[in-house]
Parts: structure tokens; C-alpha cells; sequence
């Protein structure tokens, strides 16, 4: 069975012309301390925007360095929604492909979205999924450096009223590696709090040949290793190269297995059948819905920042909405 969603820019270009547009470890993430590894999600890069109190900014907007290791992303027409915590708090980091928009393993193109149906005015956006490597260390709370793990960057691809940065990241692909984006070192930077969470400026710093991929990684991720060891006391949870390189590999994530899609009836039993409802069976609690992220992140997760509140996206044809 060939994979339903689309890979290489041609996809891009020809969604483009139609509508004419977790900080996320790998399959595991460790306590920080050497502690068993614990099964979940790749996190999607979400960059902090700059932050105003009292008309003063506080804090600027982040900026992170990742390697891109596909050579093109996979692409899809997706909505992104919101389910309520065991607390009643809302979380918006859920993503579904869109039946309606897109021709899915089991469906055809225009069948019943649940998402559509549940939420008014939660149009899809088409958008490009990269495999990310993160460059820039990111600190926990305990004071634990984080680096090298896997990322999904997702990019928009907007209008050509309003283009996204999918485009963006086309033409840096175009200007610096042939079309492709494996090895490509980027740097993103968020501007405004309205941004794109991937940020609003995207530079190509460099270009590391696809063969010379890990011989470049490996010095720099045993600095790394060098400087987490040395906060762990005991020699027995050390952190060694390979065992960084088995955690999260330079390559791309398989997407087949990645982009989950779930029947109309899992979704309505998470989100409910009408405004107001918590779902059919009585739980509030959402789920991860298999990428992206999902239940569990915090503001202290890598990736997964709350500023961003994430109001109803909309499909970039109404040129006037934020990302």
C-alpha cells in the first residue's frame, strides 16, 4: 500500500497553486538523571515569543538551531484542536488529518471530518512535516541539558496572499542544497507572538553533505556527553555517543507510523459530539492523538510552550488570521 500522504515539493507547490497557501524528543525521553527511558511522542518544535507586561518586553523571542534530515517533508492537510485536561484547562496541542481534505487510509476524500462537524470554523491548513534535529541545548528546571533529539517541524504553507514559512523553507532548500532539505543546519527565530510557532525568520547557517552527517554530529555530541556526565555522580548512568545516537538517529522519522489517523467515533468519544460536551463516555481527559505532541506537555517541556494559546486555525484563504 503506497503512503496517502504526499512527499517531495511537487506536492507543495501544487497544494500551493490550488488554494492558491513536544520541545518534543523521540520515541524516548529519560528523567534527566540517567532513569529508565519512558515510551512517547516526538514533540513539534514551538518556539517562545517575545513576552510584554505592562507594555515592557520581558522576554525576547527564542531562537533555536535544528538539522533538517529529510530531504523533502511530508505533507497534509490537518487541523489542529483543542480537549480539556483532568482540570479543566484547555489544551490545543492535538492534530488530526482532515477527512474532508484529504484522501486517508479507509476514507476518500470529502467524507464526514469529525473535527469539521465539532468545531465551528476549525478550518484544515495544509502544512509540511520535517524531521528535526535540535542544535540549540535547552535547560530543564533541575538544571539538565538537553540536545540532540528529534523534533517534527511543521510549516505552514499560507497563501500566496500570506505565504507560510513551507515556502520559506522551499526556497532555502532551493538556494542552498538543490531542492533538498537532508543536512541543511537552520536557525528560526520567533518575532511576535502571533507568529508561527517555528518562528517568522528561517536562515540556512549551513549545509552538511549527506554523507558527512554523523561524522560532523559525533564530536559535538560528545561535548555534550562530556558536560551532562559530569553533573551525574554515578559512572553507571553516564551518557556515552552511541547511546545518544540509539536514542534519537539522524534520520528521518517514518511517517507512515508517525501521522496517526483516528475513526470519527475515537475522536467524539475524546472531544464530544456538540460545543459544551467533554465527550461520549464521560472523560475529559484527551489523548495523545499519535503526533505531535499531545497530553503531558507542559511549559517545561521542550517544545511544548503554552504560550501560544492557539485559537481556531483557519485555512489562510481568509488572509486577515494569525498563525
Amino acid at each position: 500500500m503506497s503512503d496517502w500522504f504526499n512527499t517531495g515539493w511537487d506536492a507543495v507547490d501544487e497544494t500551493y497553486e490550488e488554494i492558491g497557501r513536544r520541545q518534543a524528543e523521540n520515541d524516548s525521553r529519560s528523567n534527566g538523571n540517567g532513569g529508565d527511558n519512558k515510551p512517547r511522542g516526538p514533540f513539534r518544535v514551538r518556539l517562545r515569543g517575545p513576552k510584554f507586561e505592562n507594555k515592557r518586553l520581558v522576554r525576547e523571542g527564542e531562537t533555536r538551531r535544528y538539522m533538517i534530515l529529510d530531504p523533502a517533508p511530508a505533507s497534509l492537510h490537518e487541523h489542529r484542536y483543542k480537549s480539556y485536561r483532568e482540570d479543566g484547562t484547555i489544551e490545543w496541542n492535538n492534530y488530526e488529518p482532515c477527512k474532508k481534505k484529504q484522501a486517508l487510509p479507509g476514507y476518500k476524500k470529502g467524507d464526514d471530518c469529525a473535527i469539521c462537524i465539532r468545531y465551528e470554523k476549525n478550518y484544515p491548513y495544509y502544512v509540511g512535516l520535517h524531521t528535526a534535529m535540535s542544535l540549540t541545548p535547552y535547560f530543564s528546571e533541575s538544571g539538565y541539558e538537553w540536545m540532540f533529539n528529534r523534533y517534527i517541524l511543521a510549516a505552514r504553507l499560507g497563501s500566496p496572499k500570506r505565504p507560510g514559512m513551507l515556502k520559506r523553507l522551499q526556497r532555502l532548500a532551493q538556494q542552498h542544497n538543490n531542492g533538498s532539505m537532508r543536512g541543511m543546519v537552520i536557525e528560526c527565530h520567533r518575532r511576535g507572538e502571533k507568529s508561527e510557532i517555528i518562528g517568522d525568520e528561517i536562515d540556512c547557517i549551513e549545509v552538511i553533505p549527506e554523507d558527512q552527517i554523523l561524522n560532523w554530529a559525533r564530536p559535538r555530541i560528545a561535548e555534550f556527553v562530556e558536560r551532562v556526565n559530569d553533573k551525574i555522580r554515578d559512572p553507571e548512568k553516564h551518557l556515552s555517543v552511541n547511546r545518544v545516537l540509539e536514542r534519537d538517529p539522524w534520520v528521518p522519522f517514518d511517517w507512515g507510523k508517525i501521522i496517526k489517523v483516528h475513526s470519527n467515533e475515537e475522536l467524539f468519544a475524546k472531544i464530544g459530539r456538540s460545543s459544551g460536551s467533554s465527550g461520549s463516555s464521560g472523560s475529559s481527559r484527551p489523548q495523545s492523538n499519535g503526533y505531535g505532541g499531545g497530553y503531558g506537555q507542559s511549559e517545561n517541556d521542550p517544545g511544548g510552550y503554552r504560550d501560544d494559546p492557539g485559537p481556531s486555525q483557519q485555512d489562510f484563504l481568509d488572509d486577515d488570521i494569525p498563525f
